[in-house]
């Protein structure tokens, strides 16, 4: 079926659909299969970008003679993937990781009666405890974000999640009020790390028309984390045995409740290590081949196809990798990877407080006011 030659928008673009439409036989082959009329089409389809409808169609050119491979951009390719089976794992993944962090967020607010005894906390003391991990999330907020962007989301949420299961579960073997208040800084430094990003690399996942549903339903799991340690300490804290000697090594009760509030995030971290790397970090990175890898995974998944059947063949590059501040890292040396890290993050550092500080200081203004409600009278009424 021929299509009639459309109307330039201009002289540029606009020129190159109504060349390209006009020579074209549209047909319902999947995206990324696309055969050339001639040479010239060809540079015309690969001009296009694939950003609108009209371009889209043109990426299903067939013809007779030869077949090529066109690049389409990553919505389309994730919407050729499905939506099915692996982003409804993927969210219950990510669910159990926000849950964990409410897991980790409110443990001092059951453990601070019991603590106060074994570690003789004055009123002044008990601030400090509960100003610890919040010390240690705002370090950790702007680390994990930078990392976030140069090492990738799923390097990020492994790390973050293995040092605050490690810290959480650490901190129930420490002796003395000082060790216990250290190793909580850590505690809140992993924390701030999952819940920055869990966000990002759900929704890299998604198409358009599901991604916000996915990521508001995902605070039903913050309150689920929040509903099952009460449900814990319940049962462990008012438990009157005590393991060890007092003077040299205890071990008793609250700290196995602090034990185990550590544990889930130890478990997700592991499952993480099996998780792929989101495929719009990958693209950003300029990974086309990695980033379509991930496709081919979500592909099968989804449909139970075989990979081979993916339509997607060539991803387009993103537009927004030519400003990218955190180029790929790989095969560098120590010295260089350092070097690179950290100018990407004094980049996105400018970047940051020169063209979003009011929206930094709004948002920096409604948590403080969140934080103020939800955490401040709890502690107040502990002391």
């Amino acid at each position: 079926m021929k299509m009639p030659q459309r109307q330039s928008l201009s002289h540029g673009r606009g020129s190159l659909e109504s060349n390209a439409i006009s020579n074209t036989s549209i047909m319902g082959s999947p995206h990324g299969a696309a055969m050339p009329y001639n040479n010239q089409l060809r540079d015309s389809i690969v001009s296009l970008g694939g950003s609108s409808d009209l371009e889209r169609m043109v990426l299903r050119k067939v013809d007779r003679n030869s077949k090529v491979e066109i690049a389409v951009d990553m919505d389309v390719a994730i919407e050729e993937t499905g939506q099915g089976r692996f982003q409804i794992c993927l969210w219950l993944i990510c669910g159990l990781i926000y849950s964990c962090c409410s897991l980790s967020t409110t443990t001092l607010s059951f453990v601070l009666p019991a603590a106060t005894c074994d570690f003789h906390l004055s009123a002044s003391d008990k601030g400090t405890l509960n100003i610890m991990p919040v010390a240690g999330m705002m370090i950790g907020s702007y680390v994990w974000g930078s990392f976030a962007d140069s090492k990738g989301r799923k390097f990020v949420l492994v790390c973050s999640l293995l040092i605050d299961g490690l810290a959480g579960t650490l901190s129930s073997f420490c002796q003395d009020k000082y060790s216990f208040l250290v190793i909580r800084i850590f505690n809140g430094f992993g924390i701030i790390g999952s819940v920055s990003v869990v966000f990002a690399y759900l929704g890299e996942f998604l198409t358009d028309k599901i991604r916000d549903k996915a990521l508001s339903s995902l605070e039903f799991c913050w309150t689920l984390g929040i509903i099952v340690e009460p449900i814990i300490g319940y049962l462990i804290i008012p438990q009157k045995w005590v393991f060890g000697e007092k003077g040299i090594f205890i071990y008793n009760s609250w700290r196995l409740y602090v034990f185990l509030c550590g544990i889930p995030s130890l478990i997700m971290g592991i499952i993480m290590l099996k998780m792929p790397e989101s495929p719009r970090f990958l693209l950003l990175q300029g990974k086309l081949y990695k980033s379509r890898k991930v496709l081919e995974l979500m592909f099968r998944i989804n449909t139970r196809r075989h990979v081979d059947e993916f339509p997607v063949k060539v991803l387009l590059p993103s537009a927004q990798s030519e400003f990218y501040f955190f180029k790929s890292l790989h095969n560098m040396s120590t010295w260089c990877l350092i070097k690179r890290t950290f100018v990407g993050i004094i980049k996105l550092h400018n970047y940051l407080f020169k063209n979003c500080l009011k929206n930094i200081l709004l948002t920096s203004y409604i948590d403080f006011g969140l934080n103020c409600r939800q955490k401040v009278f709890p502690y107040w009424s502990r002391l």
